[in-house]
């Protein structure tokens, strides 16, 4: 299973708050199927790593294979599928503290580069297959989230303000819009080209195992919460926790947390 979410302080505001029996560094823990802000991630021989550098005064991705370094200055966020990197390169300043961003591929095996596509702010979200999962970055606000075909070169508009992402099978991904405060807020499920969205439920996260869509709701009175399963058609939802504590859906089930 895939997931994607912003790597940023002020994205992650709502899930430290709500997962506070989560020990802060897996949190921070990074796989090559997430953009990353900061870190590092191994694919096969590839080690790639985001930070800033003090003497450059930015952040500079470095890939690395062997004795083979490539470094690249100026990326706001970076992604992996193990053959391609998608990064986004920060361009020339625009108002109101913006950028105008670039979204490049390398070719990790050569380590050579193309654009894709540009756009404020614009950073990459997810890969798969054929499809790029991309957008506006705006901070607390979450992504304004795209579907880009890598071969028709065309993109299809998923949703204005996505917090995080994941895969639901393969035909699917699972679109969270709660990406800067503790609540319930629609989840929507579409097809991988970002077509046919629809609104499966509410809640605070969800997750793909067993064919099922797993998700949680949290009670802001008394900051209980309760677990749930649905079909990808958002029917046969069932209660699979009465109002609990966060451990036990953790327990219950774990990739939602992973």
């Amino acid at each position: 299973m895939k997931k994607s979410f912003i790597k940023r302080p002020l994205l992650i505001l709502f899930l430290t708050a709500i997962m506070a029996a989560i020990p802060i560094t897996a949190l921070a823990e990074q796989s090559s199927d997430q953009a990353i802000f900061s870190g590092t991630v191994k694919k096969g021989k590839y080690t790639i790593t985001l930070s800033y550098d003090y003497t450059v005064k930015n952040n500079v991705l470095t890939v690395a294979s062997g004795e083979k370094t490539k470094t690249v200055s100026n990326v706001s966020a970076a992604i992996t599928d193990g053959k391609y990197l998608y990064y986004a390169l920060r361009g020339s300043k625009l108002k109101g503290g913006n950028y105008k961003n670039s979204i490049r591929r390398m070719t990790l095996s050569s380590f050579a580069t193309k654009k894709i596509t540009s756009g404020t702010n614009s950073v990459p979200v997810m890969v798969r297959g054929s499809y790029l999962y991309y957008g506006r970055d705006q901070g607390p606000d979450g992504v304004k989230l795209y579907a880009r075909n890598l071969k028709t070169k065309k993109s299809k508009y998923i949703y204005g303000a996505a917090g995080l992402i994941r895969t639901a099978g393969s035909k699917y991904v699972l679109v969270m819009t709660n990406s800067g405060a503790v609540g319930n807020y629609p989840i929507y499920i579409c097809k991988n080209s970002g077509a046919g969205k629809k609104k499966l439920t509410t809640g605070v996260s969800a997750c793909y195992s067993n064919k099922k869509v797993y998700y949680y709701k949290v009670n802001v009175k008394t900051w209980k919460y309760k677990l749930y399963r649905c079909t990808t058609s958002g029917k046969s939802k069932k209660a699979l926790t009465g109002w609990t504590s966060m451990k036990t859906i953790q327990k219950k089930c774990p990739k939602l947390f992973k």
